[in-house]
């Protein structure tokens, strides 16, 4: 498309130039919008939306117009920087942008609204949260989560991208390769990029990954961001104006911030003078300066490639690198053979794993390609494969790659933070604390490691927190008693022992609304979660054939409560959702459910 002027002015045309077009913007691409039909996050790369494409030996670049805004509040605290929008991200700001365009809401009112919806949208945003929240975040920010960056707290907090429209190649989402050197991409992030951020001075930039961290020192690199006095703290270093340094930051280039930016003045204390510029608080300013290689370790283990086939859970990478973490946390120099580890793996995936009987194998030999593993057998390095006697006969042993191993030393907080991130993005909180006693980990003292410049002075990591709101909407709708027992104690004023549980686990996409909760005693709760209990049809309890229980007390909380309805909600209330509980039933609840006392089984559903 050629570059056209309007009348509209946003970070696309402002900043465009190169091989970036100013008509890559919503005021023509609104009617592109309005006129697609039919969309699924398949075939979302439609011919309509593509802005530029080129070849180059045998990687063929598409980039496909992306409804977001591009313009950034200049005061806002944090902003976060991922690499591109990816296909799921794509689809979903098409959907919102289109809606809100049928609603007779202006250009502008469309990107803001497909941007709220979209940006870090999915898995992403989770894998997001759960890093941002390791690093201590939250807690500089004065807030319970990073969470509520994207809802509460959304004024605090921008979101873009080294490349803010989707990019393709060969058809998959891009990931960062080569980022620095393919003209179209430098020139969006020394343009776009480089524009957005020179518009909020005083923010906090946090790029994701590898890829995004060198867009943002590509942009600074073209003086475009220094050049209006910036001052940059991301998870390579703080940056500003390029000096001579003792300091790397993982390029062969180093950096440190310009003067009066960038960093509190020696001596400086919280609340007093400070050089960061008005918008800044000291508070922020202590943010971790994490290095490059710890945010690069909680992005790969927050993106461990899973398999994925309609919403399974497939946790066993997860597992395995816990128990790695374990054994490390217990022996530095321990390696894990595979026939001495198979039974204490294969009673993690049937206790934590999907109800679908697997092996060990699996993962064992397929964690080595996310690069925090390795394997060796008696003959050398490399994996023999996923076969059982294989594994066995040829000796295999796993464990943590070398590089994970040392930063691990170096930085002895990277073992909590890593494990943290793992239990948050795989697992409800219920199950946290007796998955880190099986794995063998000490999460306590993992986290009250010796920090070296992760949290300044402070020592423990911020603990990610769902909406507490979710807890609140959820004890009220069941009126303040446990759905499976009716237990409702109190003290004073306050319930003790109820929780709110989610249905479909928040960490598997399962929203913070009332039909995906229940009111539960912990007792229930965890045994929920563990999918001992469960909801059949007509919202009726299953109890598990595989658990035992033979005294009084397993047989009145427990075995007793097959086949009762759940009680509640109020009237006027939601229930559980019909599409939570078949996910519950399929992905979390165990074997087949006990018949009731009369004798009759409960449908699953």
């Amino acid at each position: 498309m050629d570059q056209t002027a309007t009348g509209h002015a946003c970070a696309i045309k402002t900043a465009s130039g190169g091989l970036v077009s100013a008509a890559w913007c919503i005021e023509q691409f609104a009617p592109v919008l309005a006129g697609l039909s039919h969309l699924s996050e398949a075939d979302v790369a439609r011919p309509e939306l593509l802005i530029y494409e080129e070849t180059i030996r045998s990687k063929h670049v598409q980039i496909y117009y992306t409804p977001f805004d591009r313009s950034i509040d200049p005061d806002v605290r944090v902003i976060l920087v991922g690499v591109t929008p990816g296909r799921q991200q794509l689809h979903r700001a098409v959907q919102a942008a289109q809606a809100a365009l049928a609603a007779g809401r202006s250009p502008e009112e469309a990107v803001r609204e497909a941007g709220r919806t979209a940006s870090f949208a999915g898995a992403m945003r989770k894998n997001a949260v759960a890093m941002l929240d390791a690093i201590g975040l939250a807690e500089a920010l004065g807030i319970t989560s990073t969470s509520t960056l994207f809802g509460e707290h959304a004024g605090m907090c921008a979101t873009t991208s080294a490349i803010c429209h989707a990019v393709f190649v060969n058809g998959e989402n891009y990931s960062g390769d080569a980022i620095t050197r393919r003209p179209v991409f430098r020139d969006f992030a020394t343009r776009v990029l480089g524009a957005q951020l020179q518009g909020a001075p005083d923010a906090l930039v946090v790029p994701f990954g590898k890829a995004a961290t060198e867009a943002v020192q590509l942009s600074i690199e073209s003086g475009r961001v220094a050049a209006a006095g910036a001052w940059w703290a991301s998870p390579i270093r703080p940056v500003g104006t390029a000096t001579a340094s003792s300091s790397s930051n993982g390029s062969g280039r180093a950096w440190r911030p310009r003067s009066g930016h960038g960093r509190r003045a020696e001596g400086a204390k919280p609340g007093g003078e400070h050089a960061l510029g008005h918008g800044c608080t000291p508070e922020l300013a202590s943010v971790p300066r994490t290095t490059l290689a710890v945010m690069d370790w909680l992005d790969r283990v927050a993106k461990l490639r899973q398999w994925k086939s309609n919403e399974v859970r497939a946790p066993h990478k997860p597992l395995l690198l816990l128990y790695a973490l374990g054994s490390f946390q217990q022996d530095a120099d321990s390696e894990l053979r595979y026939s001495v580890v198979e039974e204490e793996l294969k009673r993690l995936l049937v206790e934590y794993g999907p109800p679908n009987p697997t092996t060990p194998a699996y993962p064992f030999h397929h964690l080595v390609s996310d690069g925090v593993w390795e394997v060796r057998t008696d003959r050398g390095q490399g994996s023999p494969g996923t076969g059982i006697r294989v594994l066995r006969s040829s000796g295999a042993t796993g464990r943590l790659v070398p590089e994970l191993r040392k930063a691990l030393t170096k930085e002895p907080s990277l073992l909590g933070r890593m494990a943290r991130v793992l239990l948050d993005v795989n697992f409800p909180p219920s199950l946290h604390t007796d998955l880190c006693e099986a794995v063998g980990l000490d999460l306590e003292l993992a986290e009250t490691a010796p920090v070296a410049g992760l949290l300044g002075e402070a020592e423990t990591a911020a603990r990610r927190q769902r909406d507490r709101r979710m807890r609140e909407m959820v004890l009220t709708a069941y009126e303040f008693q446990c759905a499976f027992c009716g237990y409702d104690g109190m003290l004073g004023a306050s319930s003790v022992g109820l929780e709110a549980a989610h249905v479909r686990w928040w960490s598997y996409d399962g929203p913070d609304e009332v039909d995906n909760g229940l009111c539960l005693c912990s007792l229930h709760h965890k045994l929920f979660d563990k999918g001992i209990l469960g909801l059949g049809e007509g919202h009726r309890i299953l109890v598990s054939q595989r658990f035992v229980g033979r005294s009084e007390a397993s047989r009145q909380h427990v075995l007793a409560l097959a086949g009762r309805p759940v009680i509640g909600p109020q009237s006027g209330v939601p229930s559980v959702a019909e599409r939570h509980r078949e996910w519950h039933s399929r992905e979390v609840f165990h074997g087949e459910p006990r018949a009731t006392a009369a004798g009759t089984a409960v449908p699953t559903g």
